[in-house]
């Protein structure tokens, strides 16, 4: 017979593989928004991504004196992430890159 606890620690490993999937896509939106604003100074943010079968999203990019913050968002079924990224905005390296709970 199929136990309970079984049943609940292969239920654990799918909500850790979605929350995986949800933070890996979240990261690539950051990547892609960082890559368009050293394409276009001038990019602002607020699209869609597709990335293979899923998306995420680019939250407006937020102008703070020398930087500039990324913020994603991706989910995968129910499990979300939302990372933020601060960067030079002169030279667009990364000052800090941190998940959040949310904006």
């Amino acid at each position: 017979s199929l136990s309970l606890g079984g049943f609940y620690a292969r239920f654990n490993v799918l909500g850790t593989e979605l929350k995986a999937k949800s933070l890996g896509l979240a990261e690539a939106c950051a990547d892609v928004a960082r890559l368009n604003l050293a394409v276009n100074a001038g990019y602002t943010g607020g699209e869609t991504v597709a990335i293979e079968s899923s998306s995420c999203a680019i939250r407006p990019i937020i102008a703070a004196g020398g930087e500039k913050i990324i913020e994603t968002q991706a989910h995968a079924q129910d499990r979300y992430s939302n990372i933020r990224m601060r960067v030079n905005a002169g030279t667009l390296q990364i000052t800090s890159w941190e998940e959040i709970s949310h904006f």
